[in-house]
């Protein structure tokens, strides 16, 4: 036993079984929060709905509000959850990271956690994306809508802009989200998460 613990099985071990541990309770706090993403997702539908109306600045903002709770409520919450191990504690940690997420100083510590728990680099340039990370796609995003909201902006956001803001929306849902909960056994019914086994070929599937 003394050897096994000097050996470098035991250091891998050891870091095997807490990245289950945390992954486990980020599984449950999707899990106890099944409609943690609803909100989002209804932003990004409301902000394509008024797009294709022609509503640009508006579609803007809907995007840009759907890309923030995707990181902060959707993406981060649950990763901070999972770090912390005292149930008590871990909602009140959560909920202060959340709140600094849009703190200059914050970002780095948030982009780690996020990149390493999800195994996505949000730093790295999307071509979907016009070749921007979504971390700087969103900042753009946020820094339009502020212009938007406070500086009397509305009328000079163009199509491109939009479309831009709900890229960076639906890459966040759409794509970042499920390869997220995939790695923890989980899965997305529309905006819903799901921990349900679904036989191959039943009707109930993953994004129905």
């Amino acid at each position: 036993m003394e050897q096994y613990y000097q050996s470098e099985a035991y250091a891998e071990d050891l870091e095997r079984g807490i990245d289950e541990f945390i992954a486990e309770r980020q599984k449950s706090y999707y899990v106890d929060n099944p409609a943690v993403a609803e909100s989002a997702f209804n932003l990004l539908a409301e902000a394509r709905a008024l797009f294709d109306l022609g509503h640009y600045g508006v579609s803007q903002v809907m995007a840009g509000a759907a890309s923030e709770l995707a990181f902060g409520d959707v993406l981060l919450k649950p990763m901070v959850y999972g770090l912390v191990h005292n149930d008590s504690i871990a909602p009140v940690v959560a909920d202060i990271i959340e709140n600094a997420r849009a703190v200059y100083k914050f970002r780095a510590l948030l982009i780690a956690i996020v990149s390493q728990f999800s195994g996505i680099d949000l730093t790295a340039n999307v071509p979907e994306l016009g070749n921007k990370s979504f971390w700087s796609l969103v900042n753009d995003v946020r820094e339009q809508r502020n212009a938007i909201l406070h500086r009397d902006q509305l009328l000079k956001v163009s199509k491109e802009d939009a479309e831009k803001a709900m890229a960076g929306a639906a890459q966040l849902l759409e794509n970042v989200l499920p390869v997220i909960l995939k790695t923890i056994g989980l899965h997305l019914h529309g905006s819903t998460v799901c921990s349900e086994a679904h036989p191959p070929g039943t009707a109930a599937q993953p994004q129905d």
